[in-house]
């Protein structure tokens, strides 16, 4: 914790999804180390209750409202005095046959899951220029490894995996830093609700891809950003799964313009 902490106090961090999960992890972990937070997100009670708990300011925000996260992301810059890191984390998940599934369903997981991270990351690109800072995409594993009743979720994970790629070719010339954490089965309360009507395909994969705690998910989460890394993948034994198919895109990287 000491090296945590002799990276990330002082730095002003923005978080979504941080009412619970990932995202709470990540925070406790990240105000331990003495950073300045803005935590976002849609669970009013959860985010103010962990705000007042962290001492960091609470934003409760739809990241699908491209307007209203603009206007948390100024916000968050303004009430900190700028943005050095943001972790863009917020997700949902639904279980369903894309044959089956309803299309008001999948909508809102690419709303949330892909747009989400679009509407936070773009208006943060001015401020976190400025100090030559990093972005952090949440996807998944499932970016990559695309399993029956996940249509809708592997093709949100698949988008924010393009979009990081994408993002850290175009913003490398204003210093900035992009990463994105591939996670496997995280035990949180998103994967405990969708559990009970998982397909036997995805309960296979405990197998061989054992779940990790969030508090696991939130060490790599910190690591990634006190390393400004391209990639955190976790079960780390995955990650051939994520560096594999990136063979090409990263000939792409010491291209210049």
């Amino acid at each position: 914790m000491g090296d945590l902490i002799s990276t990330m106090a002082g730095r002003r961090i923005l978080i979504t999804g941080a009412a619970r999960g990932i995202g709470e992890a990540t925070a406790r972990r990240l105000s331990s180390a003495g950073a300045h937070l803005a935590l976002l997100d849609l669970e009013r009670p959860g985010v103010e209750m962990l705000a007042r708990e962290l001492n960091g300011l609470p934003l409760h925000c739809d990241v699908v409202d491209e307007h209203q996260t603009r206007v948390a992301v100024d916000t968050a810059a303004e009430r900190l005095g700028g943005l050095d890191v943001v972790i863009a984390n917020a997700g949902i998940h639904v279980h369903a046959r894309t044959d089956v599934i309803a299309s008001a369903d999948f909508r809102r997981v690419l709303e949330v899951d892909l747009l989400g991270v679009w509407h936070t990351l773009r208006p943060s690109i001015p401020y976190v220029a400025q100090t030559g800072g990093y972005m952090l995409s949440v996807a998944s594993l499932a970016a990559t490894l695309h399993l029956p009743m996940l249509g809708a979720y592997s093709a949100a994970k698949a988008g924010i995996h393009a979009l990081a790629n994408v993002m850290r070719l175009e913003l490398r010339s204003h210093g900035i830093a992009v990463g994105c954490a591939y996670f496997g089965r995280v035990d949180t309360d998103l994967l405990r609700e969708t559990s009970t009507d998982s397909p036997p395909t995805w309960r296979s994969l405990s197998r061989w891809a054992p779940k990790i705690t969030a508090e696991r998910a939130a060490r790599g989460i910190t690591d990634a950003v006190a390393r400004r890394a391209r990639w955190v993948v976790l079960p780390t034994c995955l990650y051939p799964l994520i560096a594999l198919p990136s063979t090409f895109q990263l000939a792409l990287e010491p291209l210049r313009r």
